[in-house]
């Protein structure tokens, strides 16, 4: 966008309603798509531009925070992938997530190994359906690690031992996702498991659990 097609956007802009500052953040956005869909939306709405504009606002708010789970979920500096957790977990969320935050997440660490179903059935968890129910999503499980770049310290362990998170995958099947720091490769590894795939968990590995419903 030229200079001279910015002025005039602007004058647009203000001319429909908007302040000068938030004229300039339109004419700012990115690629200038939101630009272009404000000037479609003032020549074709008439006097119902403003409300028209604040929809387009609001839509692009969204999109700016969605989570998208193809593009988090490679592997690259910091972070490992397993093909099990791509074709488990991120095959089952093609489309981007509102994410859902890290409030009522809550966890506690395994006393004596434990096999998933064993886990499934402890008072905390609440069984399978409940578990079901509160699953992760994949955003939640980001959100988690990106709190501790490099093996920070925070909720997640970072001694080697496992974190658990039971996430639905494809065809609604409920997984585990194991999330682990490697002291040597520094870096996270995900991967996803069937119940009970990979035998017991020992002692000491961390079961994260949802107080919030998710209704798949």
């Amino acid at each position: 966008m030229s200079r001279g097609q910015a002025n005039e956007l602007c004058n647009r802009l203000e001319a429909a309603g908007l302040g000068a500052e938030l004229a300039q953040k339109v004419i700012d956005s990115k690629g200038n798509s939101l630009a272009v869909e404000v000037v479609r939306c003032i020549e074709n709405s008439g006097g119902q531009s403003m409300e028209s504009f604040h929809g387009f606002e609001a839509k692009s708010r969204v999109s700016a925070t969605a989570f998208v789970t193809a593009s988090y979920f490679v592997t690259k500096p910091g972070l490992w992938v397993h093909s099990d957790f791509t074709s488990r977990i991120t095959a089952a969320y093609p489309e981007a997530l509102v994410p859902r935050g890290l409030d009522g997440v809550e966890s506690f660490d395994l006393s004596t190994a434990s096999y998933d179903r064993e886990i499934l059935t402890r008072p905390e968890m609440g069984g399978e359906e409940n578990v079901r129910k509160h699953a992760f999503t994949p955003d939640q499980v980001a959100d988690l690690i990106n709190l501790q770049p490099e093996g920070a310290e925070g909720k997640l362990l970072t001694n080697g031992y496992a974190n658990l998170f039971y996430v639905v995958g494809k065809d609604g099947v409920l997984f585990v996702v194991r999330v682990h720091w490697s002291a040597g490769g520094r870096r996270w590894g995900v991967d996803a498991w069937g119940l009970d795939g990979r035998g017991h968990w020992g002692a000491g590995y961390r079961v994260f659990r949802n107080t919030q419903t998710f209704e798949v």
